[in-house]
């Protein structure tokens, strides 16, 4: 079998290309790796002024139903614990007064929208329960 030497460097030159753009796709998702870690990392830490409201949106909205309602359904736990607390030190989050007094200072800054979806989470979930109760 004869093959030119033009052939064979054609072929090593195409695999080249062929790598180099693999190594740019696994750097490109290398960065946003490491981009939803530092994401992840602020959340954990508590540190939620590197995250805006949208990507907290977008990540409760990643997860599935139960996970969304696990969320909501732990919330009077972190509201009894902070309550219980004495309003303790060891409780202090970014969003004192906690509790049933944040959600009142929090509804101060929400706009139409905000309520509107609050609304219909309340209306859905009421709905919900009382076809559950109904069967």
């Amino acid at each position: 079998m004869i093959v030119w030497r033009a052939t064979m460097d054609a072929a090593v030159a195409a695999e080249r290309e062929r790598y180099a753009a693999l190594a740019n796709t696994y750097g490109d998702a290398l960065a946003r790796v490491s981009a939803l870690q530092k994401l992840i990392s602020a959340w954990v830490l508590n540190e939620a002024g590197t995250i805006t409201p949208r990507q907290m949106a977008q990540m409760f909205y990643a997860q599935d139903d139960s996970w969304q309602a696990a969320f909501f359904n732990v919330m009077q736990d972190e509201i009894l614990a902070y309550h219980d607390s004495n309003r303790a030190s060891e409780f202090s989050y970014a969003g004192v007064p906690a509790g049933e007094g944040q959600w009142f200072h929090m509804s101060k800054h929400l706009d139409d929208s905000g309520r509107e979806t609050l609304a219909s989470m309340h209306e859905h979930a009421t709905a919900h329960s009382a076809r559950e109760i109904a069967a």
